[in-house]
């Protein structure tokens, strides 16, 4: 029989936000404690949560809450000072850009939303969404010393919705990756603009390069489709 006795959510999206949640911070966590769970890491798309996790572990005993830090453009992007603020607070992960990656952008044809109308976040003037790799397709300097701080304070790093080709980048100075991939065939979380739905994969002891190639090829064919219908 299947039970959350002991489970720890690893995204978990509560209120308060501009974007609709079923819950605030103290329900989400009371409901989940209530439910057998252990704790939850909270993923805001524009704040670091650990402030509110101090305050959610403290009216919610018997519950762990994990803040942490998602690197879209109200936290400055790929912004280590940001980082080191939200960790040496308590955060315990961080999450790469979300809505407003660029690759984000180029899956779902709008940067900072989601295809819904409830569902978008302000986008800087002239903003061109963010990334990882500099002009030369390489690791920006910004990233690896966010990477270097992950490291430094045991923490873990998730790539949010950067592209496979930037994940690839990111993978040999990472240890332990949380990857939000592209997957074709699911449809657990599908916008009205990408034809592709949302899994997330915890990477352990998998052959992670064989793992990238594979999600290329299953993402070329609805690609095409969605730059078809453009």
């Amino acid at each position: 029989m299947f039970t959350l006795d002991g489970v720890i959510d690893l995204h978990v999206h509560a209120g308060p936000d501009v974007l609709g949640r079923v819950g605030d911070d103290i329900d989400i966590a009371t409901g989940c404690r209530d439910a057998g769970m252990a704790g939850m890491a909270v993923k805001a798309h524009l704040e670091s949560t650990s402030s509110r996790a101090y305050h959610t572990n403290k009216a919610v005993p018997g519950f762990r809450y994990i803040g942490g830090v998602c690197l879209n453009y109200p936290v400055g992007g790929i912004n280590p000072a940001a980082v080191d603020a939200c960790l040496r607070l308590g955060g315990r992960v961080v999450w790469m850009p979300s809505g407003h990656s660029r690759f984000h952008a180029e899956v779902t044809g709008a940067l900072g939303n989601w295809g819904y109308s409830d569902m978008d976040i302000y986008n800087p003037a002239d903003a061109a969404g963010i990334s990882v790799l500099d002009t030369d397709g390489q690791l920006t300097a910004a990233t690896r010393e966010v990477v270097a701080l992950v490291h430094e304070y045991d923490a873990l790093l998730a790539t949010s919705h950067l592209s496979p080709q930037e994940i690839q980048r990111l993978l040999p100075i990472a240890t332990v990756v949380v990857i939000l991939a592209i997957n074709a065939d699911a449809e657990l979380f599908a916008t009205p603009r990408c034809l592709a739905g949302v899994m997330v994969i915890v990477v352990f002891s998998v052959d992670v390069m064989e793992l990238l190639k594979i999600l290329e090829k299953r993402m070329a064919p609805w690609r095409h489709q969605l730059l078809a219908r453009e």
